[in-house]
């Protein structure tokens, strides 16, 4: 079947957390299901015999909320000589990471560490409801660096309630934490939210017509306005992942060459990724 192939998977669905901006409370019910160990790697095996499949992506919502399970499938792995890549999507939960565990999942070939971030600021933390300890961010990175592992943070903008000063509070957060690669995101009300329920009865209309919507922050939902927001995220994105980069200017030099050179790839047509890739190349000599 010729080249390497990537593959979706799912090792286990739902999460028992209440975070306001997410579905998963309402869709499960706060519920958590898993696969065992076993039937994962199980599954692993075949798609790699049947369809020379080496790159695996776990779609889980908290593939990490069990860690002893998450270990076992690291350790079967390991034990079975796999020989893949994989790693979570959607991000893997902080609060359940340890330095043993990220040192076995990179062993057994976790390729990159997305962490759920959200937000730099206790206070609207709190407010997302949102289980997280800022102060565990930074030894988990740099456990994670130690491993090899790629660190990427998901943070979100745009909370009722959050004002410019917060999100900026957040960007100075991931720029002293030394993120390879930051994805910022503007909150959505999104069916099933918390955040939805509370627009609908405040009488606020949330219109989902114009999938277009998807990409820009919905009305009503920031006390700043739309156009204040957009910009606000397009200059802390510039600053964070390009001007600031922190391996452009404090780490390691060949991970910016590689984030670059990927985003050249995506966006051939856009001068800055260009731009940066011959900094980083500048800066190697």
């Amino acid at each position: 079947l010729g080249a390497t192939k990537e593959i979706n998977m799912v090792a286990s669905r739902g999460c028992p957390f209440s975070c306001t901006f997410c579905t998963a409370p309402t869709m499960y019910q706060k519920r958590f299901k898993a696969r065992s160990p076993e039937k994962i790697v199980e599954e692993m095996e075949f798609l790699i015999k049947e369809y020379n499949v080496r790159e695996f992506v776990f779609q889980d919502e908290n593939i990490t909320f069990n860690m002893d399970r998450i270990e076992a499938v690291a350790d079967l792995i390991i034990e079975k000589k796999l020989g893949v890549s994989w790693f979570a999507e959607e991000g893997v939960l902080i609060a359940r990471l340890n330095e043993r565990l990220i040192h076995k999942l990179a062993k057994s070939g976790f390729s990159e560490l997305r962490l759920p971030v959200e937000s730099g600021d206790a206070g609207i933390l709190h407010k997302m409801k949102k289980p997280l300890k800022l102060t565990k961010v930074q030894p988990i990175v740099d456990a994670a660096r130690a491993a090899g592992l790629k660190v990427v943070s998901f943070l979100l903008l745009g909370l009722p309630g959050e004002s410019e000063e917060n999100m900026r509070t957040t960007a100075a957060f991931a720029w002293e934490t030394g993120f390879d690669w930051n994805v910022l995101s503007l909150i959505l009300p999104l069916p099933g939210t918390e955040i939805y329920r509370d627009m609908i009865e405040q009488g606020k209309i949330v219109d989902y017509v114009d999938l277009e919507k998807y990409a820009s922050p919905a009305n009503g939902v920031s006390d700043l306005p739309t156009e204040q927001l957009i910009d606000l995220r397009v200059e802390l994105n510039h600053m964070l992942n390009f001007e600031q980069n922190y391996n452009l200017t404090r780490g390691n030099i060949f991970v910016a060459i590689d984030y670059f050179e990927e985003m050249t790839l995506r966006y051939p047509g856009l001068a800055k990724m260009h731009h940066f890739l011959g900094l980083a190349k500048y800066k190697n000599c």
